[in-house]
């Protein structure tokens, strides 16, 4: 639409808006002239179509003369159809008399046929100098009612009335029609406002007022939201920026100055900071402007960033390309997010979960390798016993005996490792256990390594295996031997902690509470990044081959996990490393040591025994060396078939043994099973591992426990005090006179 001000051309008035209609009260034709020649004029320059309707005191062809004083291409203005002059009858009056409708309807039309040809609007004036007084009362609304039809619209009148030829009352009845009057006064030209004028600025006055509410309105809700985002932008815990095309910060608020480690947000813009060169990775950036070319916005990116002080941080990052409808780039926007921390969660869950999967595998292999090792041992032991005194391949089985034995504590170190040893806890004092094995490390440890012991007064007790919790110290102060070649100093140290959030958040799935912890620190190398990843898993070892087995601290692992306890291992090299296990403190006293019970006399006996046993070998080897003892012996591959032989079997069962872990029906669930038919049955259970499934405390309140591998005399002299038990038969012989009279019972 063409713009809503027009300029009239009348000096006095200026630009007027579409919809404007006044009257021009005249006494003489220069009057007339002195108004018309401007506002027909300024119509043309402005590309509207004009009207002119003229009476006395000016003519057709007079009005014509006057216009080429102002416009001199009127002529070829009037052939184009511009502009049109008419008679006052062919408007006003076609027909006779002065018909309103059709007057208003024709002024319509004119409109509407200007617009179509590709005017901006129409302006228009008629000389009301031909009305009588009794048209007078018919104009007056005609004047009212196009008053009313061309507001809005594009066009503007002029209505002129000669002052000879009106009354009073006329005069105000044409102001109250108009917007405003132009009349001489004083012999100069003035407009006077008239009743639709001040209405027409009351409404004015009343859309600007209201015009003004609702700007304060938007303001306001400007402002609002610009405190919103204002407040989201300094409050939000993620880091939010813009940056120029050139890398350097535009804006950021504090949380990013804090990921970074800024005092202020000011401090890091103007120290210049270039988002382009916080990466650690030096293409990082690079390689990431052309997919902000492409797609203009990078989410979920993850990338270890440089903070102020050169330390190194994992962040998730989101980055936008801002850019202007020609491509151009405006600047960076996005948000960085500090993923430090659920990044050293996801690598201790990670960790966690291989050090699982490790124990899986090698409690697995550990328990293969057991059954292998009680017949690779067991059958030595008895071939070993024939061959005493013969001379004969005496020393080469005594050899495999040996080694077999070697690898039978290799496989418990695995078992130790996995979880899954003979784990027999109680109660003890941790400052005793330490100050009871003090001296024994100062023969571990050389003298050129001074050993330093802080007991905490406070420190209480825990719940483990106290024969365990020895080789956890004697294998970390191995360690740190080793790693003081030259001499150091070894630090042991206890004390009470209680645990913090903030400690259970950076190590998760520990437990809050009081804890007992030992401190094992040392002067030595220290390690690095990559190996303090590895230094848990079995067989990992930075020592020379043949120097190591690389099983000490997989051993210290598995006691202090199947503790319930875990550590924390600080270390750096040319720093030491300092080893934190902490152990749930309990409230309960110091247990002593079970006595050891006074052995039998005999080895041999002649009770029948259940043998249950899914290794065939090792069910031949168990069964061979009992029925050598002299034991009656049923002998069943699973529990199915175990439980089946107890129900059918009609004579009394004195013992039954079991493997724990066997497929289909488990060691205690047979001993359950045949111990409701024979309450007074005696159970004996045997495996190569424990696990979730067969704790050791929970089988010893059920029965008695052999550990695989176990030696002939092992398992002959523990089924001799388990059936002695019942008889409280109490022998006086010595052990080793009964385990190489058991030893030849079974090779014989």
């Amino acid at each position: 639409m063409a713009s809503q001000l027009r300029k009239t051309g009348i000096e006095i008035l200026g630009d007027t808006s579409w919809g404007t209609h006044f009257c021009h009260f005249y006494e003489t034709k220069d009057d007339l002239l002195d108004i018309l020649l401007p506002y027909f004029k300024a119509g043309l320059e402005n590309n509207e179509f004009c009207i002119w309707v003229v009476f006395d005191p000016i003519k057709e062809d007079e009005a014509k003369v006057a216009l080429r004083r102002v416009v001199p291409d009127i002529d070829r203005r009037l052939a184009a159809g511009d502009i049109e002059i008419m008679v006052h009858s062919k408007w006003y009056l076609q027909g006779g008399s002065f018909d309103m409708d059709r007057v208003i309807t024709g002024f319509m039309e004119k409109l509407a046929q200007a617009l179509a040809k590709g005017y901006d609007g129409m302006r228009a004036n008629g000389n009301e100098a031909w009305l009588t007084q009794e048209d007078w009362q018919n104009f007056a609304e005609y004047e009212q009612r196009l008053n009313e039809l061309i507001a809005g619209r594009q066009v503007i009148v002029v209505c002129t009335y000669p002052l000879a030829l009106a009354k009073a009352s006329d005069f105000f009845d044409v102001a109250h029609s108009h917007h405003f009057v132009i009349a001489r006064r004083h012999g100069n030209w003035e407009v006077l406002e008239t009743a639709e004028l001040r209405r027409s600025k009351q409404e004015i006055e009343k859309l600007n007022t209201e015009l003004e509410r609702r700007i304060q309105e938007r303001t306001a809700a400007l402002a609002q939201a610009e405190q919103r985002y204002r407040s989201i932008f300094e409050n939000a815990v993620e880091g939010i920026f813009q940056a120029r095309p050139d890398g350097t910060f535009l804006a950021v608020n504090p949380a990013l100055a804090a990921i970074l480690r800024y005092q202020s947000p000011e401090e890091l813009i103007a120290g210049r900071v270039n988002i382009k060169q916080i990466y650690v990775d030096a293409n990082y950036w690079p390689g990431l402007e052309p997919i902000l070319a492409q797609q203009r916005v990078a989410m979920g990116l993850q990338c270890e960033v440089f903070r102020k002080d050169q330390s190194r941080i994992w962040t998730i990052q989101n980055v936008r390309a801002v850019r202007d409808d020609h491509g151009a780039l405006l600047f960076y926007e996005g948000s960085i997010q500090d993923t430090s921390e659920r990044k050293m969660l996801e690598d201790q869950l990670r960790q966690a979960y291989k050090m699982e999967a490790i124990g899986r595998l090698t409690g697995g292999i550990a328990h293969d390798f057991n059954n292998l090792l009680t017949l690779i041992n067991g059958y030595s032991a008895m071939l070993l016993e024939r061959a005493a005194g013969t001379g004969e391949v005496e020393d080469e089985l005594r050899q495999i005996l040996t080694a077999g034995q070697k690898a039978a504590l290799l496989t418990q170190q695995l078992l130790t490792f996995s979880r899954r040893q003979m784990f027999l806890p109680r109660v003890i004092n941790l400052n005793r256990v330490v100050s009871e094995i003090q001296p024994m490390l100062r023969r571990l440890i050389p003298e050129n390594i001074e050993i330093v012991v802080h007991l905490g007064p406070e420190t209480g007790q825990v719940k483990t295996d106290p024969g365990q919790m020895d080789q956890v110290i004697f294998n970390l102060a191995a360690n740190a031997r080793d790693a003081m070649p030259q001499g150091g100093k070894l630090t042991i140290r206890t004390a009470d902690v209680r645990l913090d959030e903030a400690y259970l958040r950076a190590h998760p799935g520990v437990r809050p509470g009081r804890y007992a912890m030992l401190v094992v620190t040392d002067t030595g190398f220290g390690m690095a990044e990559t190996t303090k990843a590895h230094m848990f898993e079995p067989f990992f070892t930075t020592k020379a081959v043949g120097t190591g087995t690389g099983l000490g601290l997989a051993i210290v692992y598995g006691v202090v996990q199947q503790s319930g306890g875990h550590i924390s291992v600080e270390s750096e090299v040319g720093a030491g490393t300092t080893v934190r296990i902490y152990l749930p403190s309990v409230d309960e006293p110091v247990e002593k040591p079970s006595p050891v019970a006074a052995r039998t006399s005999a080895a041999r006996g002649q009770e029948t025994i259940l043998l249950v046993e899914d290794d065939d070998a090792v069910r031949t080897f168990a069964n061979t060396v009992l029925v050598g003892l002299g034991y009656r012996v049923i002998a069943a591959r699973d529990g199915n078939e175990a439980v089946a032989t107890s129900a059918n079997f009609g004579d009394r069962i004195d013992l039954l043994i079991t493997d724990v872990i066997m497929p289909g029906m488990s060691g205690p669930e047979v001993a359950k099973r045949v111990q409701r038919e024979r309450p007074q049955i005696k159970v004996l259970y045997m495996s190569g591992y424990v696990d979730e499934s067969n704790a050791t405390p929970a089988i010893l309140d059920r029965g008695a426990f052999l550990a695989k591998p176990f030696s002939v005399e092992g398992l002959c002299q523990t089924v001799r005090d388990l059936l002695a038990e019942d008889k409280g038969a109490h022998g006086s012989a010595d052990s080793g006179s009964e385990a190489a009279e058991c030893g030849r019972d079974a090779a014989s």
